[in-house]
């Protein structure tokens, strides 16, 4: 890895040290200004992915109503970052993840939203986040699973 990635190692290795050059959290959770545009990269490039996946885990879970557990993966889909297109493996496991963060999000009370929504009108993340997920899924004994009331 110290060959082929240094700047990779370099990054480890600061942020596992306890060496106060580190780098000590922002005051009041401020965010630089130079992570803005890769947040909004993030959203532009990222969420695409999460809701191609979204909807093919919904579509095989209506057509698999008596099945339970999920595969790993559901065949492959497109992605873009910036003008390259590619195919890529759609993994279930993602809407898990997925899930979370927007729970959190839409947990929010009103005023909590009222400080996190600038933000994400400001990286485009504002509509992305409204996002309802209208077939659930949960971890089970280490396996994906249809969640509850879907089942």
């Amino acid at each position: 890895m110290r060959d082929i990635a240094p700047n990779v190692v370099k990054w480890i290795d600061r942020m596992n040290s306890e060496d106060s050059k580190a780098g000590d959290y922002l005051a009041n959770d401020d965010i630089p200004d130079s992570l803005l545009g890769l947040l909004k990269q993030q959203f532009i490039e990222f969420w695409p992915v999460q809701i191609d996946t979204l909807a093919l885990n919904k579509r095989w879970i209506e057509e698999n109503p008596k099945t339970r557990e999920l595969p790993r993966m559901l065949g492959e889909h497109k992605y873009r970052i910036g003008r390259v297109t590619e195919k890529r493996v759609v993994r279930t496991f993602s809407q898990w993840k997925l899930q979370r963060v927007l729970d959190i999000y839409h947990g929010f009370s009103k005023e909590e939203k009222a400080v996190v929504d600038p933000l994400l009108h400001a990286i485009e993340g504002y509509e992305p986040m409204q996002t309802i997920v209208k077939k659930r899924v949960k971890r089970e004994n280490n396996k994906l699973v249809v969640a509850g009331d879907n089942f």
